[in-house]
């Protein structure tokens, strides 16, 4: 599991764990809180912002008990689709955490962890990767940097939030048809976009996604895979 910045900063990483039915993202996750492996919890703050993917589901409960704010992609529930709040609330989530994915390409790009490791090596895997973190972080560019277009990108998301649905009533009514709001809507989820645009970023913010990677953040002008 990866530890780094919004901007792709490398803080930490920890690990490596088994690959088996009860080493999965959540309980991880629990076991790094529960421990306070490299000392997570002297750097969270209550009210912070987590970005979960999915697979941490089972351990929100764990990180509200901190006193986190868990955001983390909806569930179809047993529906086929999802509403157009539900499919924009992922897409706000999607928003937040790619930079994990840029992370984690850049390590990628070493050969030695791009492919299938020896068993041989596992003992010291962990300073392996600790060395290419040391690397990427010494030689390579913030992946991501706050700026002034940030704001704009928000604006744009609450505009199209506040867009009718002309496609609706243009395409829809004119066919015979009403057509689903899931489908033509443009509208993003009002609680993820206050927290964007309306308040104060968070102190801190963490995004661990299904590849167990985390981002954490001290700043943000938005509101965590090997």
């Amino acid at each position: 599991m990866l530890i780094v910045s919004t901007t792709g900063y490398i803080i930490a990483c920890i690990g490596p764990f088994l690959s088996n039915y009860s080493n999965n993202d959540a309980s991880i996750m629990q076991n790094i809180l529960h421990r306070n492996t490299d000392g997570i919890r002297n750097w969270l703050n209550e009210d912070d912002v987590i970005v979960v993917d999915r697979g941490f589901r089972d351990c929100v409960n764990a990180m509200e008990d901190l006193g986190l704010n868990v955001v983390f992609p909806p569930f179809l529930n047993g529906r086929k689709q999802f509403t157009t709040t539900a499919a924009n609330q992922s897409r706000f989530v999607t928003k937040v955490r790619w930079v994990v994915e840029a992370a984690n390409g850049r390590i990628k790009q070493f050969k030695f962890l791009a492919n299938t490791v020896a068993n041989s090596s596992l003992p010291h895997l962990e300073q392996y990767l600790s060395i290419v973190c040391s690397i990427i972080n010494r030689y390579r560019p913030p992946i991501k940097t706050s700026s002034i277009q940030d704001t704009v990108i928000a604006d744009q998301m609450i505009s199209l939030r506040n867009q009718k649905k002309n496609f609706e009533a243009a395409y829809g009514r004119s066919n015979g048809h009403v057509m689903m709001d899931k489908v033509v809507e443009p509208v993003f989820s009002s609680s993820l976009t206050s927290r964007i645009n309306k308040t104060p970023p968070p102190t801190n913010i963490l995004i661990p996604c299904s590849y167990s990677s985390i981002v954490h953040s001290s700043s943000t002008t938005l509101s965590r895979p090997t």
